[in-house]
This record gives structure tokens, sequence and C-alpha cells, in this order.
């Protein structure tokens, strides 16, 4: 088994629950979140794409790229897109990918002990079919516990219910604390679609790298798009505030084709002023824009930015300064000494209204967090070389004996 490859146990027993109709056993791609196995199904790299004639790619679930954009690269490079991994010389996948091509389910831990346990106590309650597979899974299995959901919990942990109801009641049974342990559960990501299953055995084979969509979006709308500025967007504050749909539209289409990195931190103000205005627009579903909030992690259904976001979303990006924070802050000053401190914000000076200064006669202030002390950074120290001084030798005169005459 595969370290993502989990067995998962259903048990369908009759309404008093003693005896057992049915069990299934599924071997599944599950990611194990929160507990010991983290390993990724693949990674996603952020490494730059640099565009070679003739490369042939291929784009993952998740992926929001408007193919009409790959005009460019096709008409200069000869770049192609692919329907098989098999053929790609480049690979696309998006912090979505994940999700498109899993379930997220609750699920608990079952001890492979409680498991063996159980095939024995209920031995004479199931059909010789059925002790058959859950026999079969338990000699094939190599990880410590199966998966099941609060059913096979039930059945498995509480006393009420006859199927292990001697386990339960028995003072020494042997694996009391393993039967604890099935009380707390957590979301998994599972892969059991066929399809999904087939892609990713087709990923863990490949050689090809797989590249974040955010390199791809940073040449299709690179150099030659639109910087929204602070000019540019007051313009567009304007078109998203106006009550005439068809301006919420070119607003949102001159949105989804700008420069997004150079644009990143305008870009997120708008989705945080008018989130509403945006996503009750229909155009939040088109390729374009739905390209956009893919590279900013958001999707149709989820927009709302709050201002920690948008200073998240310009560290992920690798483009927070100095100024960029200077201008958060000036814009949204009111609302950070209104409702204080947030998780990225902190209010570190705190006065009074003027009415209490006047009454007082005084500036009145108080640190609430002192002071940071940024670490020194040095400066290189340009090597000095010291050459030595060269003495030129002069050149001995020569003769003709020093030459060989052939």
């Amino acid at each position: 088994m595969e370290s993502n490859e989990y067995f998962k146990i259903e048990i369908e027993t009759n309404y008093d629950h003693q005896e057992v109709f049915d069990i299934k056993i599924n071997l599944d791609l599950i990611l194990a979140q929160g507990y010991q196995d983290k390993t990724p199904l693949f990674a996603i790299s952020k490494d730059t794409y640099t565009p070679k004639p003739g490369d042939r790619l291929y784009f993952l679930p998740g992926v929001n790229i408007p193919r009409i954009k790959l005009k460019d690269l096709t008409l200069q490079y000869g770049i192609k897109t692919t329907r098989e991994i098999k053929d790609a010389t480049v690979i696309f996948g998006s912090d979505n990918t994940a999700s498109k091509l899993s379930d997220s389910r609750h699920y608990y831990q079952i001890p492979v002990s409680i498991i063996k346990d159980f095939l024995e106590l209920s031995r004479d309650k199931m059909d010789s079919r059925y002790f058959t597979k859950l026999e079969t899974a338990l000699e094939a299995n190599d990880k410590d516990y199966f998966f099941g959901s609060y059913n096979e919990r039930r059945i498995f942990s509480d006393a009420d219910f006859p199927l292990f109801k001697l386990a339960i009641q028995n003072p020494v049974y042997k694996h009391q604390k393993e039967l604890e342990s099935i009380t707390y559960s957590s979301w998994y990501n599972v892969i059991d679609e066929e399809d999904s299953v087939i892609l990713i055995n087709k990923l863990k084979n490949t050689t090809v790298k797989i590249l974040d969509e955010e390199s791809l979006l940073s040449i299709i709308n690179g150099n030659d798009s639109i910087i929204i500025d602070e000019e540019v967007f007051g313009n567009l504050s304007q078109m998203l505030s106006s009550s005439d749909e068809d301006n919420h539209v070119l607003a949102m289409e001159i949105m989804a084709n700008c420069n997004y990195k150079q644009s990143l931190m305008y870009l997120e103000i708008l989705f945080k002023e008018f989130y509403n205005t945006l996503s009750r627009n229909h155009t939040k579903n088109h390729v374009n824009f739905k390209s956009l909030l893919s590279y900013l992690g958001k999707s149709p259904s989820s927009m709302s930015t709050s201002i920690d976001d948008i200073v998240d979303s310009l560290r992920h990006k690798g483009v927070l300064t100095v100024d960029k924070l200077n201008y958060i802050i000036s814009k949204y000053s009111e609302y950070i000494g209104h409702y204080g401190n947030t998780g990225i914000f902190k209010v570190k000076t705190i006065t009074v209204n003027e009415d209490i200064l006047k009454e007082l006669n005084v500036n009145y202030e108080i640190d609430v967090l002192g002071e940071f002390e940024p670490v020194p950074v040095e400066e290189p120290v340009a090597e000095v070389i010291e050459q030595e001084e060269v003495v030129e030798q002069p050149e001995p005169e020569s003769s003709s004996e020093d030459f060989i005459w052939n």
C-alpha cells in the first residue's frame, strides 16, 4: 500500500444491531491531515516558467487559465496544450487542485486491534463472505488503523451495541486504550473517484515538474497589461460604486486583464470595498475573472476580503513593502481605531478624545506595546585585494644565435 492509501470500512447491521448484513471495504487515497502521515500527493513548485519553443502544457483540475490568453505564446513559441500527461513538457496546478480531486469527509481512525477483536466477537453474527472480506483486508493492511464513520465508531465502542458489548464490559479487556482512542474524529481529504485516482497515479509516475499556475498567469497578464495604480483604482472604484451594471462588468473585465502582481494591493482593496457588488455580478463566473480569483486564492462563492487578507496576499506574492503598509494603515486607520487589534495590525498607542485632552490640558498618550528593536543588518564589506607590485623585467636582447632555422 502507498503511504496515502488507507482502507475505509463500512458496516451495516440490522435494526437492533444484532447481526451484520453488509461490510464494505474500500481502498482509498486519503490525506491524513492532522496525523503523522502528512505526505502530499504531489508537490506544486513555485519556480518561474520560461516558455520554450514547442512546449506542451497540461492543466490540472482547479487551474483557471483562459485558453484565449495563450494565443501570444502559441504564435511566438508554438506552444500548445495537451489532454495527456504523458505528452506534456510542463504541468500546471493550483491551490485549488487538491480540492477538485478530493472530497472533505469526517472520519474516525479505528485501530487494527479493534477490528481484529470485532471480527472474532461477531464471527457467528455475519455471513461467511463478510467475514472473509474483512479477514482479507486485515491481512492486506500495513497501516495501524482503518477509517470509519460515526456509524462504525458506535458499533465498535458504544456499550449499547451488543456486537461489542462483551469487550466493553470486560474490565480486563486488553485493548481498552485503543478502544477509547476512537472517541475523536477529524476532517480528511479523500480521493475515491476513479478518474481522480488514475490522474493521481499518473502524476506520481511523471518526471515532469508541476508548476503553480501563477508562473503562467504572470506571463499572459504581463508587461503589456494595464497596471492598477492610484488613478486607475479611483476610476474602478467609481465604476463599481455606480448603479449601472454595465460599469460593474467593465470594471471586472479590467481587473481580470490587468497585471496581477503589480496591481495586487489595489486589486485586494477593490475586493474588500466592493465584495457585495462583485459577488452579485454574473461576470464572476467568466473564465477571465475566475482566473483572477484563482490567482488571489478566492472563488466565485468566497470573495470576502479583510485588511489582514490584503497584507497576507502581498506577503504571499512577495510584494509587501513599508510603503504599501503605510497606504493600508492610512486608508483603514479609522477602522483599526474603532475595532482595535486584528491578526496583523496592533494598536500601539492609546489616547483619549479631544474634550478630555482640553480638560486635562495635556497631550495624553500611553504606549501599550513595547518598542520593536530591528535586527541590525550588516552591510557586506567589499574585500580589498592588495596586488603585489609587478616590476617589469627588461626583455633580453635577442641575437641570431637564439633562433633555430629549419
